[in-house]
């Protein structure tokens, strides 16, 4: 059994190498093509209406941009894997960190014809990197976003929570802590993709729509809590 197993865990990692290194070409090739079409198209038609200089300049924008959160996410991933990720712990409410990501979003929201309710149920402050933090939300709330139906609501809850921590019966630690909820109204989730939706470069079956993504949203997401 742990020989099957070993086999069934190997080719799903291929699987999934495969997956990625055709996305990750996709990703890298589709932006890359923009920004050289339209700037040729910006130096053969110099005399063009003016509207129309700005439209090829508006597309070598928003595909450099595209190409740089992917470049950033996989330095900050190789940097989370190797420990080499600096965190600036500061105390701060949760509530204020959530409230610049929403409002950072608001395009992609607007572009969705989605929206994003807030519902905080504690002013409680939070240790943690603020910067890190709102990265893990952002990717979060982009995600729900992304593939949220039109007219869709995302939803961002922080409520208290306790944590008990220890190995024994007799040996629990309680902690109070924050708990960070994102729901939405897309496809969601398999139960059997539960495991493994956070592993790099895997993406849900329910959500390979041609929307982009490299399936290294969760993956950092998930070292940035765990660090």
């Amino acid at each position: 059994k742990e020989v099957v197993r070993a086999k069934q865990l190997a080719e799903s990692a291929n699987q999934a190498k495969s997956e990625f290194l055709a996305n990750i070409s996709h990703e890298l090739r589709t932006p890359m093509h923009g920004i050289l079409s339209f700037a040729k198209f910006g130096l053969k038609k110099s005399d063009a209406p003016q509207e129309k200089i700005r439209s090829f300049f508006t597309h070598i924008v928003d595909s450099g941009e595209r190409l740089l959160v992917l470049v950033n996410d996989l330095l900050d991933l190789s940097k989370l894997e190797a420990g080499k990720m600096t965190m600036n712990f500061v105390e701060k409410p949760l509530l204020e960190t959530a409230q610049a990501v929403i409002r950072e979003l608001t395009p992609l929201a607007s572009e969705r014809e989605a929206s994003v309710r807030l519902e905080c149920l504690t002013d409680s402050t939070l240790e943690m990197d603020p910067a890190r933090i709102a990265q893990v939300l952002h990717n979060l709330l982009a995600n729900a976003l992304r593939y949220s139906p039109p007219s869709g609501e995302v939803v961002l809850t922080i409520a208290p929570r306790e944590m008990n921590i220890g190995r024994r019966r007799n040996d629990r630690i309680v902690l109070s802590g924050l708990m960070v909820t994102v729901s939405d109204q897309g496809p969601g989730i398999p139960e059997d993709e539960l495991d493994s939706i956070f592993d790099k470069f895997v993406q849900s079956s329910k959500t390979k729509t041609g929307a982009g993504g490299t399936g290294l949203g969760l993956a950092i997401c998930r070292e940035i809590t765990w660090l």
